[in-house]
């Protein structure tokens, strides 16, 4: 959770708090941050509501909290892509650590390497074997921008060093309907929507399964995960080769 400023009195909030989700309604971002919203409402006894403003990884509901007056009464939920956005392209239009002030990290949830279930592995390691063997069967799933495309490039071009396609789709619905139908059999994404699936038995992650982990980080604490965030994704655009706009 992040704002566009900390300036404010100390009888904040005297009126209602808009909390920015950059993405859709019903993802795992936009509950995060409801539950939030309802805990702050209840604690402060004004309303914290929730408006939905997706679009292009994020990018263009945080140009909106970007450009709020520094007040904290426009607040943002977002995830990694807040950092990692500017790092993908210089025309995103706003500095993750300039523009924003962090609050904390609300909660942490780890991607996951599904498998469907037609196929014969089941650790990281098996499944290299037989995409190494035959790379062109085993395209993957993944989203079109953002996070997801810089842990998928660490993930497979550059730790496991495979050779194989990857398939953007828009977002984890598609994705997870592309991969329990067969119609690509690898997909990597975050763990949240895909739990229902592998509780299940339509697809195997491959990975340790866990879910959201609360955190309530420090403004400090997460000052330093976004400027990590930063470091890290540089560093996979410079050593995958990625183009930067």
């Amino acid at each position: 959770m992040a704002g566009a400023s900390a300036a404010h009195g100390a009888d904040y909030p005297n009126r209602s708090v808009r909390v920015i989700v950059p993405y859709p309604a019903g993802g795992p971002t936009d509950l995060i941050a409801r539950l939030a919203a309802q805990m702050l409402t209840e604690s402060f006894g004004q309303d914290f509501f929730v408006e939905n403003v997706s679009g292009a990884s994020g990018v263009r509901g945080a140009l909106i909290v970007a450009a709020a007056p520094g007040d904290g009464y426009t607040l943002m939920v977002a995830t990694s892509d807040l950092a990692i956005a500017p790092v993908m392209s210089t025309k995103v239009g706003y500095d993750a650590l300039k523009n924003f002030v962090p609050i904390s990290i609300i909660s942490r949830s780890p991607s996951v390497l599904l498998l469907h279930p037609s196929v014969p592995a089941k650790t990281v390691q098996e499944f290299a074997t037989l995409a190494r063997a035959d790379p062109a069967k085993y395209s993957y799933a993944s989203m079109s921008l953002g996070q997801n495309l810089l842990n998928t490039e660490r993930l497979f071009r550059l730790t496991l060093k495979l050779p194989i396609v990857r398939i953007p789709f828009p977002g984890a619905a598609p994705i997870l309907s592309s991969t329990t139908a067969g119609h690509t059999l690898v997909a990597y994404i975050g763990l949240p929507p895909a739990t229902p699936f592998i509780k299940e038995g339509t697809l195997q992650a491959s990975l340790a399964v866990f879910g959201f982990t609360a955190v309530g980080s420090t403004p400090d604490e997460f000052a330093a995960q976004i400027k990590s965030d930063i470091d890290r994704a540089a560093a996979v655009v410079r050593d995958a080769g990625i183009k930067v706009d």
